[in-house]
């Protein structure tokens, strides 16, 4: 019986870590190090991360923040962004 109440314990701990890292997984998305943080290029409500004062993705509420950044796969792709959303950060 004791053996039954063990297994039935680490199920839900690992149940419970398991939802917990899937959650931050879909809040945060998939973090990749290739890709580089195009700050100043976000639009309101676009912003791919965290930065003062939010602290989630979409909670920037001005265009071209220079705290507010993008994802982007190269600084070639970076200055795009910058040039068709925020030509003013360029």
């Amino acid at each position: 019986m004791k053996d039954k109440k063990s297994i039935y314990i680490a199920t839900a701990v690992f149940s419970a870590v398991s939802l917990a890292a899937t959650a931050a997984s879909a809040a945060g998305g998939h973090y990749d190090a290739s890709m580089k943080h195009c700050y100043g290029a976000a639009l309101a409500g676009q912003n791919d991360c965290k930065s003062d004062p939010h602290t989630c993705k979409g909670q920037s509420t001005a265009d071209c923040s220079p705290t507010d950044w993008k994802m982007a796969k190269s600084q070639e792709e970076c200055d795009a962004l910058i040039a068709k959303n925020c030509p003013q950060n360029k």
